[in-house]
């Protein structure tokens, strides 16, 4: 019983034995079988054909793993930036991969910012020059470069601003073709959008660094703002204040001393944190000032503060509007200097009176002399100070809240504190009742500005 043969030559072996002809014997000798030459001849044939068939499927199969081996790398090409720590790995892996797909074994891409070599470095110099020169020339497509000493080709990487070039080159194997050109533009093309996300990832991660960075400075800025205000006697004070942002320019500040009360609200021009940190610098210099332990009047600090500020200010191209005011126990009335600001107001049982500025803002004119108003401020009376983002607040229709209604606002809260309501926390009501108020106009409208109300307001002297 034959066995069944395991390879073509066995195959062909029991063939020539089935026709008679000896096994390894030359078709049309004498000594072999005495069968048919056409038979033998066939056999030959059918070796000669498997033998073909076998190198056939050897290089089949040998171009199969190298396609393989390019899908890896296509696909080392698709997850180069996603798992990539930063742009810098995700580049070097991308020319990498760029390498493998195209069977290349040198590579170089470069563009603005960006310079990576991979493979052998025999050839460096003169892949970056040819990148330089399709960077100049502003080359479109994908294109084999004629007259050079290795296979190359150079590529442009297609929707990357600013541009990348990629330049290949091969020691070994075939000269470049079109498939291979129509290859590279297709992975180059690939590579643009990773290139993008790439981009965009980083820009991301650094808007997000520089949030952080913006949401500890306007902290720190905000953190200047007096946390509760100071107890006086013969008057009850409540402060708010609401950035716009992360931080703005309104502030407040207040300087106890014994038996008197100084106190300023102002705005800063500009918004975010530019103008937050120009408001730390005018608190602390406000504070200063204020707390010299002379017996200046308002306008005199106005004047330090102005005269400190100016340059500053005027180097930076803002100006700040403020009001500083001075309470003094049992005195019955308040000095204030006006720079500029609004609204202020004073509320009594007569109605409600605007304190009209009295001085340019600071920043605005060097040595100003600004001077002082007084104002009577008896058991009862209010005097609210608000910044212009209150006023200025718009609802759905672009309608602005403005002045008159703010000021139709204090006097409604003035009126609402003489009919029986708490006393010892009248200043909060009434700056609850204005933010209120301008929130129910707002009709859900986002604030545009900062927001800041002071409010005091004078009681019975007690023994």
């Amino acid at each position: 019983m034959m066995t069944r043969p395991t390879s073509v030559a066995e195959a062909v072996d029991a063939l020539l034995l089935a026709t008679g002809t000896a096994p390894g014997a030359v078709p049309g000798d004498a000594s072999a079988s005495p069968e048919p030459d056409s038979a033998a001849s066939a056999a030959a044939h059918l070796l000669r054909m498997a033998e073909l068939y076998e190198d056939a499927q050897t290089e089949l199969t040998d171009a199969l793993v190298a396609a393989h081996d390019r899908l890896l790398a296509v696909y080392d090409l698709t997850s180069a930036q996603a798992d990539s720590r930063d742009h810098a790995e995700a580049y070097g892996r991308t020319a990498a991969a760029i390498l493998r797909s195209t069977d290349c074994d040198a590579g170089v891409l470069l563009g603005s910012g960006v310079r990576y070599t991979v493979g052998d470095s025999t050839h460096r110099s003169r892949l970056f020059g040819l990148c330089k020169a399709a960077l100049r020339k502003g080359v479109t497509d994908a294109e084999i470069v004629a007259d050079a000493p290795l296979p190359t080709m150079v590529a442009p990487v297609p929707r990357t601003i600013p541009a990348l070039v990629v330049a290949l080159s091969r020691s070994e194997g075939p000269a470049f073709d079109t498939g291979d050109v129509k290859l590279l533009g297709a992975v180059t093309s690939v590579i643009g959008g990773l290139v993008n996300l790439t981009r965009m990832h980083q820009r991301e991660v650094e808007r997000a660094q520089l949030e952080q960075e913006h949401k500890a400075a306007s902290e720190l800025a905000q953190a200047v703002l007096s946390a509760e205000p100071p107890h006086v006697t013969g008057t009850d004070v409540y402060a708010r204040c609401v950035p716009a942002h992360l931080a703005g320019g309104d502030f407040f500040a207040f300087v106890p001393r014994p038996g008197t009360l100084w106190f300023a609200v102002g705005d800063v021009a500009g918004k975010g944190l530019p103008a937050a940190m120009i408001m730390t610098r005018a608190v602390t210099s406000i504070r200063n000032a204020c707390a010299s332990g002379d017996d200046s009047d308002p306008g005199a600090i106005v004047n330090r503060v102005n005269d400190e500020l100016y340059e500053y200010l005027f180097s930076a191209g803002r100006f700040i509007t403020m009001a500083v005011g001075r309470y003094r126990t049992g005195d019955g009335y308040i000095d204030i200097c006006n720079a500029g600001h609004s609204p202020v107001a004073r509320a009594d049982g007569d109605g409600v009176t605007v304190i009209k500025p009295n001085t340019l803002p600071l920043g605005a004119l060097q040595h100003a002399g600004a001077k002082s108003v007084r104002v009577p401020f008896s058991p009862g009376d209010l005097l609210v100070l608000g910044s212009d983002g209150l006023a200025e607040q718009q609802n759905r229709d672009g309608q602005l809240f403005g002045y008159d209604r703010f000021l139709d606002a204090v006097g409604r809260a003035h009126q609402s504190l003489s009919y029986g309501r708490r006393a010892d926390d009248a200043p909060q009501q009434v700056a609850q009742r204005l933010f209120a108020e301008v929130a129910l106009h707002a009709q859900g409208t986002q604030p545009d500005d900062d927001r800041t109300v002071v409010v005091l307001r004078a009681t019975e002297m007690t023994s």
